[in-house]
């Protein structure tokens, strides 16, 4: 969920978070109807956050992205979508628009930038776009918290998060004798495991379970 990071590597501490950000509605959605069409791929999925997140115009998507965001959150939501978004800059405008910008963030902004070249091209490569969007290499940043600590959740309930790479994550989710019995439940969209070396992949959650 954040351009231009590292993936989660194995000393990777991660925390409960909600999902926040001015696009958090519209990824909430996304995520949550994901589970009830599973003719969606998770890769096709993962491009359409990648293009919401590299502020690419919706409208300018290949075809068969465009058909699953109208799939996923309907034609209203896509056309208030559209209004939002940005064109791919040249490599000379790019510059002037960044020039003011601290070094962390003309990064960011430079990945993005590329990414939606990428995206509003006729055809997309998830690779290519991966690649851009995740860092080579592992995270160097020591953590701050140890892999597996457990995150309290609103409802009194604890969690922690084990990432396999960035594309699934394995939850122990622990419900206490003190309040067992009650209408208790794991709802993973509108949720994010969050990394304390802040080089790392913020994780999105869902409902799709893997299961062994």
């Amino acid at each position: 969920m954040k351009a231009g990071t590292y993936a989660p590597s194995k000393g990777d501490g991660y925390l409960y978070a909600p999902l926040k950000g001015p696009k958090e509605k519209i990824v909430y959605k996304l995520i949550d109807n994901w589970y009830n069409h599973n003719e969606v791929d998770q890769h096709d999925l993962q491009l359409i956050l990648w293009a919401i997140i590299a502020k690419t115009k919706i409208s300018n998507l290949s075809p068969k992205l465009k058909a699953i965001v109208v799939l996923l959150i309907g034609e209203d939501d896509v056309k208030e979508l559209s209004k939002v978004g940005l064109d791919m800059l040249s490599a000379e405008a790019f510059k002037r628009s960044v020039a003011n910008l601290p070094a962390p963030v003309q990064k960011v902004a430079e990945i993005e930038n590329q990414m939606r070249s990428r995206f509003y091209a006729a055809t997309v490569n998830y690779n290519e776009i991966e690649n851009l969007a995740i860092l080579g290499g592992e995270q160097t940043e020591s953590s701050s918290i140890a892999r597996g600590t457990w995150t309290k959740l609103p409802n009194g309930c604890f969690i922690k998060y084990l990432p396999q790479g960035y594309q699934r994550t394995d939850i122990v989710y622990y419900v206490p004798e003190t309040i067992a019995g009650t209408d208790i439940f794991y709802y993973g969209p509108g949720t994010i495991a969050m990394p304390a070396s802040t080089g790392s992949q913020r994780l999105a959650q869902s409902n799709k379970l893997v299961c062994k």
